[in-house]
């Protein structure tokens, strides 16, 4: 793992985290209590101190799932989190697969496109994420080969870390496709 990307990982969630808070508090406290600035500076410390726990946090689970990447970056323990795998299957067969292992996840498939091998699908909001959004896009390498992109992109633009929830989709994704396509088994709609 990159020490420089892990370090930016942290920062980034304790400044959007710790900044906000920081200016919630602050501002609650000196229109409720005290008026001056010893409310500013409660602020300042309450937005530093939540900011340090929850980078802690989020941060050191979101390194964590980057450990047991396969297809993902590993070195990458930001957002968005994707994967190119290539399948021994004509792009038609690899679509197929694709929507039936899309089927099989917590997510309802928003687009398919069969003509330029696109499906969009997107998850549900949990404790861990707001949701995010998932693509496979399909291409023909060879006529009998083709490639696979996975992405997975969470839904509200500034989030910064979602606990691993998107390596592990892609990651699920990616392990799945490998395997039905090594198997052959491909179900077309």
């Amino acid at each position: 793992m990159n020490q420089a990307a892990a370090a930016r990982l942290y920062l980034r969630i304790f400044l959007l985290t710790g900044i906000p808070f920081g200016v919630l508090i602050g501002l609650y406290d000196s229109i409720s209590f005290a008026r001056n600035t010893s409310a500013v500076l409660g602020g300042l410390i309450a937005g530093v101190v939540f900011g340090a726990l929850i980078a802690a946090f989020a941060g050191t689970r979101q390194l964590r799932a980057a450990r047991g990447a396969v297809y993902t970056d590993a070195a990458n323990p930001g957002l968005p989190q994707h994967a190119r795998i290539h399948l021994p299957r004509p792009p038609q067969q690899s679509y197929a697969l694709a929507q039936q292992v899309l089927r099989t996840l917590p997510a309802r498939i928003a687009t398919e496109d069969a003509t330029t091998g696109r499906i969009t699908a997107q998850t549900p909001m949990s404790w861990q994420t707001f949701g995010e959004t998932l693509t496979i896009t399909v291409e023909s390498d060879t006529p009998d080969t083709s490639s696979v992109l996975i992405e997975s992109r969470p839904r509200v633009r500034f989030t910064a870390v979602d606990y691993g929830t998107g390596r592990a989709h892609v990651e699920r994704i990616a392990a799945t496709l490998t395997d039905l396509a090594a198997r052959g088994r491909a179900r077309p709609r």
